[in-house]
């Protein structure tokens, strides 16, 4: 019965995301919603992580250099481009990504269907939730990109990074792809049009997740376009310009921390809202914490206000104000803290907080992400 219960509930989900710990979890749903808050990282998809592997597969299949993708070599082919790549060896990864993306045999011009719920199965039927596409030229395509970036060649990159989201069509059907191909695809057009100098488009690009970004590129691209007093009347402007909505239904949440293997149950009435945010709408989310009843418009300008994109901005358009006055929490009243009071305490919290980050991103999260993904890569089923 709780069995049946708990699939009818799944069922009854608008849309869903992930069930892996290193991104996010969500279904969100007013009946069920699970989520974990995912860490992020700064430029890390142009890291190189070679390994033993690598350097065998180059020894083994060095000889496939003078030669074009066949039947009998194609994964092969495209292996060793990857493994050429990730030991900086990227003249030769060049010649072998473009002899892929210029092949027009079947075995690199056909989608590949992979599905976790039938085990091996490779037909061209889509089984629901866990299956995905493929195909070897999204890939290539990918890793050119990333390549015309590191030389500084952003208009190849951009092109080459086009045509892997909309010629060479990847698909996924289960949150975790989802996810981790719109990170990785949003981090690639910031670095071509960064590179370009096309700041408005990085916002286009990022503005969207700023809730969920720590990518530094976001706040350094709107100090560049913006003077600090513009700054500070745009963010007063987004508050004012807000548009609720509130559910109408129950949700239930479940809460974990990656340190604790602890979960904590919080059932609520949620809501969103949707701002004006330097010239572009954007949905805004609300902080969910224990005991909490019931989505409001003020919690929602909290959530706003205490975001670090909000706090790193404000602090440039009047560090004074945040620093010694503590932050107004609206609706909520002023933060009585004695650490507010003199400002140390908020720089300490911003550069702990920052250390932790980019430890946690460098060492552990990416490092076990890159691998993994490149496993795939080099396993004949290219994201």
């Amino acid at each position: 019965m709780k069995r049946t219960l708990f699939v009818a509930i799944l069922l009854s989900s608008i849309y869903c995301y992930s069930q892996d710990t290193l991104v996010q979890h969500v279904v969100d749903t007013s009946l069920l919603n699970i989520h974990l808050q995912p860490l992020k990282t700064s430029r890390p998809y142009l890291y190189h992580f070679p390994r033993a592997e690598d350097k065998a597969t180059i020894t083994e299949f060095a000889y496939l250099l003078k030669e074009k993708p066949t039947e009998n070599n194609y994964r092969d082919y495209y292996k060793l481009a990857c493994s050429l790549w990730q030991l900086n060896k990227t003249e030769e990864a060049e010649i072998l990504f473009l002899n892929i993306i210029g092949s027009q045999e079947k075995w690199y011009t056909t989608t590949y269907h992979h599905s976790s719920d039938v085990s091996g199965n490779t037909s061209t039927k889509s089984y629901g939730y866990g299956s995905s596409t493929s195909n070897y030229k999204n890939g290539a395509a990918l890793y050119l990109a990333k390549l015309y970036i590191e030389q500084k060649n952003y208009a190849k990159a951009l092109r080459y990074l086009e045509d892997a989201v909309q010629k060479y069509i990847v698909t996924y059907t289960c949150g975790t792809g989802i996810i981790s191909q719109r990170e990785e695809y949003t981090a690639l057009y910031t670095y071509c049009y960064e590179g370009l100098g096309q700041y408005d488009k990085v916002l286009d690009v990022l503005l969207p997740h700023f809730q969920s970004t720590r990518d530094e590129m976001l706040v350094s691209t709107v100090k560049r376009l913006y003077k600090p007093n513009e700054i500070d009347r745009y963010l007063q402007a987004a508050v004012s310009s807000m548009k609720c909505t509130f559910d109408t239904l129950s949700t239930f949440e479940l809460h974990s921390t990656h340190i604790q293997d602890k979960w904590d149950t919080i059932i609520y009435y949620s809501g969103h809202a949707t701002i004006n945010l330097f010239g572009r709408s954007v949905k805004l989310y609300p902080l969910v914490r224990k005991g909490l009843k019931k989505v409001t418009k003020e919690l929602l300008i909290q959530s706003f206000k205490e975001s670090q994109f909000y706090q790193q901005l404000a602090n440039t358009a009047n560090p004074l104000q945040h620093t010694k006055k503590g932050f107004e929490q609206v609706g909520l009243g002023r933060v009585t803290s004695a650490d507010s009071k003199s400002g140390l305490r908020f720089w300490f919290d911003q550069f702990v907080s920052a250390f932790v980050h980019n430890f946690n991103n460098i060492f552990s999260i990416n490092n076990y992400y890159q691998m993994a993904k490149q496993y795939a890569h080099t396993n004949a089923k290219p994201f």
